[in-house]
């Protein structure tokens, strides 16, 4: 467990104690808490888990998952959906075209007069 990624939920600060229940105590503020990660919150085994991410990575739905994965489809469906919870925090849930400027959802059909009075080259047909 690394120290950058553990922090305090109180103060946010890094540095902890490790205690004999398995919590931490922060050195700073002195709050107890319990350190999970997603990949520890599932009970299935390192293996399970490592086999179930490559089914997601590959694009393998759940429903044809379920003949080859070590568990039942809901505990597959499950694993996916904390998957891609986890990605949606990654990328701190943004949409997929935000980024994209707003000339380049510009149709082709709008016609090369309005694009080049906006200094852009519409994308060919």
């Amino acid at each position: 467990m690394q120290a950058s990624r553990r922090s305090c939920p109180k103060c946010g600060y890094h540095w902890a104690w490790l205690m004999s229940d398995g919590r931490f105590k922060c050195r700073l503020c002195a709050h107890r808490y319990k350190w999970l990660s997603v990949w520890d919150t599932s009970r299935l085994s390192e293996r399970d888990k490592q086999r179930l991410l490559e089914f997601f990575v590959l694009g393998v739905p759940a429903y044809r998952a379920r003949f080859r994965a070590p568990c039942s489809r809901p505990t597959t469906e499950r694993f996916y959906r904390q998957v891609r919870a986890v990605m949606a925090i990654h990328e701190e849930l943004a949409e997929p075209f935000l980024k994209v400027p707003s000339s380049a959802m510009r149709p082709c059909w709008a016609g090369a007069d309005a694009a080049s009075a906006a200094g852009v080259h519409p994308a060919k047909c």
